[in-house]
């Protein structure tokens, strides 16, 4: 059984708390700005981990288990994308059969396939893009590691994320263009560099281990938040990702390297093993919902439950995530025990 990395289950958890948080906005620019920028390391630190847990000395097993990688994530990507399609369906569509079937046709269109195929923009509500980038990494990094050429995709690290701050941070961010985000939060220019990024590290880690210690890490993870303010401070507007967001994720890898064994908060350390991915589908679909109730109490323009509505959204989604999960192992364990009477 493979050993848990108690500390990097902790800094996964954390990161779909804060992946919550950059879909719950404050109401207050000044308080939402930082939690915004801060939390945007979350997103880079789930591609970079994918990349580091997909190196291996001998190539191959790491050839051999990727296989099953895609699989796993094409079965969520899938899963994902019908669970959304009915919540849609059910919850937003107006206009009986002629509403259903214009939103329908919407799905179909030229430009919703174009976007989807090319980009990862989910028809729905455009948060299942990971998933489907991160199924673009493993194909992607199966079809080189077959083709034995690797290294192309290390050496395209560095220009394919000089393009991604060229055009979100620089064009979209400082010059105020209006650059579509699809065009670089996608696989292309964020998922597969942030995925390599990952992998190089864990194929380097001796050496970048003999010069950053635990110490080190933590100080470049508090440094690398910090960097991410100032950029969104200069920058302005949400950006996707800051240089301070990959040194905080690259940090975190290197500073779980140290101490695997300490969960630091255990509870968040289950989370990020155990419910970071159901969390982070579920999420958004919780706080649609929560937002009907409230409007319907008619509290949904308050002030005072703004500012707790993200810290509920992710206790919610928590709870939901746990419920579900327990949910699915009673049937589970259920239907084997049928199989094994019978």
């Amino acid at each position: 059984m493979k050993k848990q990395n108690n500390c990097l289950n902790f800094f996964k958890g954390l990161a779909c708390i804060f992946v919550v948080a950059i879909h719950m906005r404050f109401p207050v620019d000044y308080i939402d700005g930082p939690i915004q920028s801060a939390a945007r390391f979350a997103v880079p630190f789930f591609f970079m981990v994918s990349g580091y847990y997909c190196f291996n000395e001998d190539k191959t097993i790491e050839f051999s288990k990727l296989p099953k990688k895609v699989k796993h994530i094409a079965i969520l990507c899938l899963g994902s994308f019908i669970f959304w399609f009915l919540f849609i369906l059910i919850t937003q569509v107006d206009g009986g059969l002629t509403g259903i079937g214009e939103w329908l046709l919407t799905l179909v269109s030229f430009e919703s396939l174009y976007q989807f195929i090319l980009f990862n923009v989910d028809p729905f509500i455009q948060i299942l893009w990971f998933l489907f980038a991160l199924l673009y990494c493993y194909i992607l990094f199966y079809i080189f590691a077959r083709l034995k050429a690797v290294r192309i995709l290390k050496f395209l690290i560095l220009p394919l994320l000089i393009a991604h701050f060229a055009m979100g941070n620089i064009c979209n961010g400082i010059l105020s263009l209006s650059i579509d985000v699809y065009y670089f939060r996608n696989c292309w220019l964020m998922g597969m560099p942030l995925f390599m990024l990952g992998y190089v590290i864990h194929e380097y880690r001796q050496p970048i281990l003999r010069g950053v210690n635990g110490n080190v890490a933590l100080i470049a993870i508090i440094a690398g938040g910090i960097l991410a303010v100032c950029e969104w401070l200069i920058v302005g507007g949400r950006q996707q990702m800051y240089l301070g967001s990959i040194i905080t994720a690259a940090a975190m890898i290197l500073y779980s390297q140290w101490h695997e064994e300490a969960y630091i908060i255990k509870p968040v350390a289950i989370i990020g093993q155990k419910y970071s991915m159901l969390i982070y589908v579920l999420h958004y679909c919780i706080g649609i919902c929560f937002d009907y109730i409230m409007a319907w109490v008619g509290i949904a323009d308050n002030f005072v439950f703004l500012c707790f509505r993200p810290s509920i959204v992710i206790i919610l989604s928590i709870i939901v995530s746990i419920m579900l999960s327990f949910l699915w192992q009673k049937m589970i364990a259920r239907v084997s025990r049928k199989n094994q009477v019978s």
